[in-house]
């Protein structure tokens, strides 16, 4: 025989001791008190499962006091509670006017609703309120047009059929229209039914054995106990709901007879909603406390470091065409391109403030010189004649500075040609003719192999993959080199990095962008977990794109979004000054890329917003849709301050200074909340946005004007001339080694 040591026989003795307390509990407990009890945490379990099929409905809890006059006009006698209590509790919870005043404010405590919604809800909280009212007990005939159900018990049965034979035509015609749905959905829909089946037992439970009042009263708990106070848009909506889910639980403690046992121990369902909260204050007072350990916020560090930088970048732009020729020869150890003096004189006459911060242009293009002209062209050519690659075959003409696009099966290029013809339509005889490859979709293309030679043998010189909805991080990632490890830096700054402690604070955008460095990113962009579109070319294959991710070799090109959409331009007619900005941050958007349905119930979806309301926040949000944003200049150009959250590299990085003309955002935004209280709840944090908004505002005014867009693509096509002159051999690249 084993002998267990005296801790174990402990253990063993103190855990039946708590079970036998708690079966204690259960049995000293009324019915009605734990079958509330138990109907309660099963409405808030139904509430919180992230199920699509859940939808809002803000008018439910207006269903205790119609419920409350129907159960009086039905049961005149009846009274629900104990007589016994006060006077100011009988007025709150056993009258019209006090549930009335309950429900109103359960309404307004509840984050996010809309009129429309309101309404909208109003018929299945009317179809609700029929089916409580019709089980009713009745010692009356009033409310004839209310049914009656005389035995529940007898007439569940035949509508559990009918429901579950409703349940299967619906889930049928989902699967015919659009297909099997994913296991984790047929997983939440059963944990869904099975809440809100428990829920209804329960709760029959409890109507059954004191009053159906309780029953909506019961669901208006659920509503808001499961509010999550972390996604609220401000302070009064994280705590409303928490004081509404109070006044809820209370009406269904005293809604219970007095002489109930265990009536007391519902309070402990106010922790349901109280510890959420609780640890959201704790997270934000945490938040708040990590810049506390030096008198000047971590944010000022880097404003003022990138105020240094950039002033320093600005004086060391040359100031004659001698000094653009070394400092190119410097930077990328060839001639400048043919052409160059012209573009050099037009960037001086139109003052641009920019002359050699144009890295964004070699770094695309300096890849392809390891091929000859001959070979580019002729991948160019191969790459066009390929099925479904989607690109545009583009041709400019120096002599009437035109340019014309092909496509083997679209007809519009998506304003490309547009583009080029109004950037470039006056330079008649100034640029040589070229043809280029342009991108037709919104996401990235061109993934080059590292440290290997172009094999000018090969039967094929680039492989095509649709990856259309489905992951692409291990694809765009696989040539990361072995040796960089994560937290590896990039291009430093001249000043000392501020100690950010845990604070999360990007310091260095490149290593911030380098996606060989966080491959945390797989799971928190879109673009890498199941894009609408993503074929990608692998292979030395020349297509300009608007954006693409730090592993990818697209060549950059400005969004036509920037120049000629309406939508995307800044017109100050609809700014608005920044005293009378609202203090805040503001977003809108719609989802685009792959259906999300199962988002429905976890995020707040609006109507359709004025295209220029977020020019009326002091902090405006801008972040990566399908490819990059085509908003980021019209709201730089605003006296808004941007917040700016993008994994895509753009032709306007290299003049563009973070913390000084834009708020970089992190990915996974663990810094955001700070980021806004500073800027939005102390002194020295309003002055600094207002700053950063003004100095974005006018930089953009000086340094991103259409001339400047105009500026990046005449030199881009002094490089693709170039790059596809068929009597250039192969070039060396700076900064690569084979």
């Amino acid at each position: 025989m084993r002998l267990l040591p005296p801790a174990c026989d402990r253990g063993r003795i103190t855990a039946r001791a708590v079970a036998a307390a708690a079966a204690a509990a259960l049995d000293n407990m009324d019915p009605a008190v734990s079958a509330a009890a138990a109907a309660a945490l099963c409405a808030v379990l139904a509430r919180r499962l992230p199920a699509p099929t859940l939808a809002r409905q803000p008018a439910e809890p207006v269903l205790t006091p119609l419920l409350f006059i129907a159960d009086r006009r039905l049961r005149p006698d009846a009274r629900t509670g104990d007589g016994a209590d006060t006077s100011l509790i009988s007025s709150l919870f056993h009258t019209v006017r006090g549930t009335a005043l309950i429900a109103l404010l359960a309404v307004i405590a509840q984050p996010g609703w809309t009129f429309r919604q309101l309404a909208l809800s109003a018929l299945p909280v009317a179809a609700l309120f029929l089916v409580y009212a019709a089980l009713i007990p009745r010692t009356t005939t009033g409310l004839r047009f209310v049914p009656s159900v005389l035995d529940l018990d007898e007439a569940i049965g035949p509508l559990s059929n009918r429901v579950m034979a409703i349940l299967a035509t619906v889930l049928a015609v989902q699967i015919i229209g659009f297909g099997v749905p994913r296991t984790s959905f047929v997983l939440l829909a059963m944990l869904l039914g099975l809440a809100k089946a428990f829920t209804w037992h329960f709760t029959i439970q409890t109507a059954q054995q004191t009053s159906w009042i309780l029953a909506p009263a019961i669901g208006t708990f659920g509503i808001l106990a499961s509010s999550d106070p972390f996604i609220q848009l401000s302070e009064l909506d994280a705590v409303s709901p928490v004081i509404a889910s109070l006044l809820a639980l209370t009406q269904i403690v005293y809604m219970l007879p007095r002489s109930a046992k265990g009536r007391p121990t519902l309070w402990a369902l106010a922790l349901i909603s109280l510890g959420p909260y609780v640890a959201y204050t704790i997270a934000m007072r945490n938040a708040r406390s990590m810049a506390l350990h030096s008198l000047e916020h971590p944010i000022e560090v880097l404003i003022r470091n990138a105020q240094a930088d950039f002033s320093q970048m600005l004086e060391r732009q040359s100031k004659t065409y001698e000094d653009a020729v070394n400092e190119y020869q410097r930077r990328y150890e060839v001639e400048p391109p043919p052409g160059f003096e012209a573009w050099y004189e037009f960037a001086v006459a139109n003052q641009s403030p920019i002359i050699d911060e144009f890295d964004t242009i070699y770094k695309s293009v300096s890849p392809f010189w390891k091929l000859s002209g001959k070979e580019v062209v002729q991948i160019m050519n191969d790459a066009q004649d390929t099925a479904d690659i989607d690109l545009w075959l583009c041709s400019f003409s120096g002599k009437t500075a035109e340019t014309h696009c092909i496509h083997p099966r679209r007809n519009a290029d998506r304003h490309v040609s547009d583009l080029m013809n109004r950037l470039l339509g006056d330079l008649r005889g100034v640029l040589p003719d070229v043809k280029f490859l342009v991108n037709h979709l919104d996401e990235p293309r061109v993934l080059i192999p590292r440290l290997t030679h172009p094999n000018p043998s090969a039967k094929q010189w680039f492989t095509v993959t649709d990856l259309s909805e489905r992951p692409t991080w291990n694809a765009i990632t696989k040539y990361c080199p072995s040796h960089v490890q994560q937290g590896e830096k990039g291009k430093t700054s001249s000043q000392t990095e501020p100690k950010t402690e845990d604070l999360p604070l990007i310091t260095n955008l490149s290593a911030a962008l380098d996606l060989c460095q966080h491959p945390e990113y797989a799971n928190m962009h879109g673009l890498f977990q199941g894009p609408p579109s993503f074929r990608l070319i692998e292979g030395r294959v020349p297509v300009l794109s608007t954006g693409a991710p730090s592993t990818m070799s697209d060549i950059l090109i400005p969004s036509p979004a920037y120049v000629l959409e309406d939508e995307f331009l800044y017109n100050a007619t609809f700014d608005v000054p920044w005293p009378q900005k609202a203090n805040h941050l503001y977003w809108t958007g719609s989802t685009t890329g792959a259906p999300c349905r199962e988002q429905a119930s976890h995020f707040r979806a609006l109507s359709w917003q004025p295209r220029d309301a977020a020019l009326g926040a002091r902090l405006v949000f801008d972040l990566d849709g399908n490819g990059i944003s085509g908003r980021f200049h019209k709201l730089l150009a605003s006296r808004s301050l941007v917040l700016k959250q993008t994994l895509l590299r753009e032709w306007h990085d290299d003049r563009l200074a973070p913390w000084l003309h834009y708020v970089p955002v992190s990915v996974g935004m663990a810094e955001l909340p700070e980021v806004v209280r500073w800027l939005v709840e102390t002194e020295r944090g309003r002055a600094a946005a207002s700053e950063l908004g003004r100095a974005g505002a006018e930089w953009a005014a000086r340094a991103v004007r259409e001339v400047d867009v105009k500026l990046y693509v005449w030199r881009l096509v002094l490089e693709l001339a170039r790059l596809v002159d068929e009597g250039r051999g192969a070039l060396a690249v700076v900064g690569e080694s084979d």
